[in-house]
């Protein structure tokens, strides 16, 4: 998607630092989805958003405005991840410590709203759409969601019983659904085509929330092929 973003700014300018900047976001995302280490991973993840946001200030105006927001928001869910991932790892050999895996959970919950635009904590994404470039666009709503759904399958798979926990599939569906009402009304309320395709692209990624919530192999396999034709879509 990247590759094809690329090749598609050649007509439509993104300015002179962000071709470098996409090389090195490159660079950051390989390291971060395949290192071993949740902690390390989560840092590398918290990077990739940061710079994804620098990529949105263009020469529309407010872009400046809207980038900060992006930033300030992406900015306060890699410290959620951290703590989530501490306090899961931290009660996975006593899971009797009940507190601290529901506080992992909520938090965990919470940065990974936060990063992939789930209603209610949607506020940035028309933001991207209404002020940014097109790489910023594509980087933060179409790549950055499959790192993060990446980096939740590696969490799982550290810990397959925080993946069986009924609470976790639960917030997925009612993550999912919110985003899929509240992104086609809000949607519907638009009257610019960038702003509509911010709520669009939330409403879609609650379809992807939908069925890995669904919590079975066909529901993950089609959230998956879904994911990949909404980023060809965007």
């Amino acid at each position: 998607l990247l590759a094809l973003t690329l090749l598609y700014t050649i007509w439509v300018p993104q300015g002179d630092l962000a071709y470098p900047a996409i090389l090195g976001i490159v660079a950051i995302l390989i390291a971060s989805t395949t290192m071993r280490n949740s902690a390390i991973s989560t840092l590398l993840l918290q990077a990739l958003m940061l710079a994804g946001a620098m990529l949105i200030p263009s020469e529309r105006p407010g872009s400046a405005v809207g980038g900060m927001r992006v930033l300030v928001l992406l900015a306060i869910s890699g410290p959620l991840l951290l703590v989530g991932i501490w306090a899961t790892e931290s009660s996975a050999a006593q899971l009797e410590r009940l507190p601290l895996l529901q506080t992992g959970i909520i938090a965990l919950a919470l940065g990974y709203s936060i990063a992939l635009g789930v209603a209610p904590f949607h506020v940035w994404l028309p933001t991207i759409y209404e002020h940014g470039r097109v790489l910023a666009a594509v980087l933060l709503n179409a790549v950055l969601p499959a790192a993060l759904l990446l980096h939740m399958a590696s969490l799982a798979l550290a810990a397959p019983w925080l993946a069986s926990q009924p609470v976790v599939l639960g917030l997925m569906l009612a993550g999912g659904m919110i985003s899929v009402i509240g992104g086609s009304l809000l949607a519907l309320a638009q009257r610019t085509v960038s702003r509509t395709l911010g709520y669009v692209a939330m409403a879609d990624l609650g379809i992807v929330l939908l069925g890995l919530g669904l919590g079975s192999p066909v529901g993950v396999r089609a959230a998956l092929v879904h994911l990949g034709y909404r980023g060809v879509a965007l």
